[in-house]
């Protein structure tokens, strides 16, 4: 039956008490509290690549004239996740037509607060706390 009956925990714990001398029961109440605490909490990190496209479908492409014609260049643009102030940081490098119809570069700058639940989507605009952008 794997790992709960006779797999790689049982094995790790008799291990563990072998060489290192602890107590059956803290290390079994020490292993289930680091795998519940891993398990429940969804990474901020995790909202990184929704807060770019949050970033660029809600507040790039509304501001530029021509959104069909937006031509992102990835290796350029990036994510960042402030844990001080739970902030994520947009930054988006790209190419589209200005009001002449000639392609030219763009950089957008964005920055969002996620205010969702774990549960909830994290695509939703409503999610989302817009706190500043701008378009260069």
């Amino acid at each position: 039956m794997g790992i709960a009956k006779n797999g790689i925990i049982p094995t790790f714990i008799k291990i563990l008490i072998h060489k290192r001398g602890m107590k059956k029961k803290t290390l079994v109440a020490i292993l289930i509290f680091s795998i519940v605490s891993c398990s429940n909490k969804k990474d901020s990190l995790d909202h990184k690549g929704s807060a770019f496209t949050v970033a660029k479908e809600f507040y790039l492409k509304p501001n530029i004239k021509y959104p069909d014609e937006l031509d992102l260049d990835y290796s350029m643009s990036r994510t960042e996740y402030s844990p001080n102030d739970s902030i994520y940081f947009v930054h988006i490098k790209a190419t589209t037509k200005n009001g002449f119809g000639v392609k030219v570069p763009v950089t957008f700058f964005c920055y969002l607060k996620y205010i969702g639940s774990n549960e909830d989507d994290d695509l939703e605009i409503k999610n989302w706390k817009y706190i500043d952008s701008s378009v260069e």
